[in-house]
């Protein structure tokens, strides 16, 4: 009987994302992708091919499987492992009558096959729901401990526990309201901090659907990818052929309502899990970033936006001759002061990418606050010390700033937006208006005074005042906007030298 499932790409079905997974020899294995795109499938496969791999004197190996409750190890991961084993037997039945009808197996031999892989479990509960053993058909090669992280406690089981792997289950949250659960990267690092078992080499993974871009299995198998890390993403559909035909269909209308559940489960896309109204309401990430990087053209100006704090920010926007406004470039310091952040990030920046264009500072109002440590100077002097260049205070109240960016987003200038952002310098202003500057979740009924500030507010803030300043200069912002482009240039650079 096939009860081995060593080459596992002819014996069981997998796509060619999962493949690479199952059959990844690195340390930290990460997969990732819409809802039922067969993650949990590839889980499944990959611990199974890895115990099959080990010498039979070590077998079973211990692994612990680790979802954020008890509870949803239950209602997931066990109907997960029978319906792998399900599909996986029905796939191999389906090979050998193909044996049979090409000659190349007698129909005998096939049904006794078939009648021996019926017998045998694959899949079986143990100690009460706590352990599931894997066979494949044969002795068990492998042992899994089910482990529910629904206290601090529960990590504290990795300290003494040699293991062989270990699989964590969606540890991000999928909604607003499971924020505070999910897994703790501290418990990720606990079990690595078990892999004591003798086999050839640990098999740690992660299966899930698209975290918030904040969370920490996306800090670290995607922006922090270092070492013996590698994260796999399905793409949408790739398993079309497993599931129901309108699968897809009506999972899509029912997200609809819920872009960033929408952009996660169903786009299969990292996103934000939101807790309130974005600011950003009409931004939309195919219209307002650009397919290409966007380049400076060093004959025009460059429009700075500011935003102050301990998280100093910079918004530079450009507008071409056509009259629309490339946004170039986001960035910002974290735990530093404005002149900190110009020396040391924005200055090199600018005098690798755009060295010779005169500038034109546009900001927060408090910008002109004397400075706890030296009286004599504030933000704004210090900005245009380092940077020479005038400056325009943008609004301090919250509802033209609101209004601009709705502005700013929803025109359209000769059949393309007006505002435009490049894919690679703007990602945390990308970010933020994505749905990571957002409003309070408030009782029904009440209105929030303003957005949550945060460190997605800040890029956010910075595009408000330039916004503001620009589009006064362009048009009325409560008309339709009159994009000026041979008038523009001039017109801003009498209003900056005009003073606050």
């Amino acid at each position: 009987m096939m009860d081995s499932i060593a080459n596992l790409k002819l014996q069981i079905p997998l796509g060619p994302v999962q493949h690479a997974f199952v059959t990844s020899t690195a340390l930290e294995n990460c997969i990732v992708g819409p809802r039922q795109e067969g993650k949990s499938f590839g889980g499944w496969s990959a611990i199974a091919l890895h115990a099959s791999r080990q010498k039979p004197e070590v077998q079973p190996c211990p692994y612990a499987l680790c979802r954020d409750t008890r509870e949803n190890l239950r209602v997931s991961a066990i109907p997960s492992a029978m319906k792998w084993e399900m599909s996986s037997k029905k796939y191999i039945e389906e090979e050998l009558w193909k044996l049979v009808r090409t000659k190349d197996l007698k129909r005998d031999k096939a049904q006794a096959m078939i009648q021996a892989l019926r017998m045998r479990l694959w899949v079986e509960m143990k100690q009460s729901y706590k352990e599931i053993h894997l066979s494949l058909g044969g002795p068990v090669i492998a042992i899994i401990h089910l482990v529910g992280m629904d206290e601090m406690k529960d990590i504290n089981r990795f300290q003494s526990w040699p293991l062989a792997g270990a699989w964590f289950e969606e540890p991000a949250p999928a909604a607003a309201s499971d924020i505070g659960n999910g897994i703790q990267e501290v418990a990720w690092l606990m079990a690595l901090s078990s892999m004591s078992y003798p086999v050839d080499k640990p098999r740690y993974q992660i299966t899930m659907n698209p975290p918030d871009e904040d969370h920490w299995t996306w800090e670290r198998f995607v922006n922090r990818l270092e070492g013996e890390r590698v994260c796999f993403q399905i793409p949408r559909f790739e398993n079309r052929k497993n599931l129901p035909e309108k699968f897809h269909e009506n999972i899509e209308r029912t997200m609809r309502s819920k872009p960033d559940m929408y952009r996660r489960m169903v786009l299969g896309r990292a996103g934000f899990v939101q807790m309130g109204q974005p600011v950003a309401a009409n931004f939309d990430e195919e219209f307002h970033v650009s397919k290409e990087r966007l380049y400076p053209n060093h004959y025009n100006d460059l429009y700075l936006g500011w935003d102050f704090g301990l998280n100093p920010t910079c918004v530079g926007v450009q507008q071409t001759a056509q009259g629309h406004m490339n946004c170039l470039f986001a960035l910002m310091g974290e735990n530093m002061g404005v002149t900190q952040f110009i020396q040391n990030i924005l200055r090199p920046y600018m005098n690798v990418h755009m060295p010779k264009l005169q500038f034109f500072h546009i900001g927060d109002p408090q910008g002109f606050e004397k400075s706890q440590v030296d009286s004599f100077k504030n933000p704004v002097k210090i900005v245009q010390e380092l940077l020479p260049g005038g400056w325009r205070s943008g609004p301090k109240e919250w509802e033209p700033r609101r209004q601009a960016i709705h502005d700013l987003l929803g025109e359209r200038h000769l059949g393309r937006p007006l505002f435009l952002m490049d894919p690679l310098e703007c990602k945390i202003l990308i970010r933020a208006l994505r749905g990571g500057w957002h409003y309070p979740d408030l009782p029904k009924g009440s209105e929030p005074s303003g957005p949550i500030k945060d460190r997605h507010s800040h890029p956010g803030d910075a595009l408000a005042y330039l916004a503001h300043v620009l589009l006064r200069q362009v048009g009325a912002s409560q008309e339709k906007l009159r994009v000026r482009p041979m008038s523009i240039g001039r017109r801003m650079a009498e209003a900056m030298y005009a003073g606050r």
